[in-house]
């Protein structure tokens, strides 16, 4: 009897600790999805601020407009990752 008790104990145990390296992998990753939304953000913005300054040093429009559709299209892919 006592043999079967430390067996589910043991068999308990190590469900918890896998599950929480799942729910660690899970946090660290949402972390790393929001990290890279906010680094997305930042590009954005640089490319909105600096627009004007970017066509007078001779960088193309159209250039500039699939930097930010690249962008755009990242931010929607991550927002979504992060809402599951």
């Amino acid at each position: 009897m006592k043999a079967d008790l430390s067996a589910n104990v043991l068999l308990i145990n190590k469900c918890l600790l896998y599950l929480h390296y799942v729910f660690k992998a899970m946090f660290d990753n949402q972390e790393e999805l929001k990290a890279h939304i906010e680094h997305v953000k930042r590009c954005l913005l640089f490319y909105a601020l600096n627009e004007e300054e970017l066509l007078k040093q001779g960088y193309p429009r159209r250039e500039l407009e699939r930097l930010i559709d690249i962008q755009l299209d990242k931010l929607i892919v991550l927002l979504k990752k992060l809402k599951g």
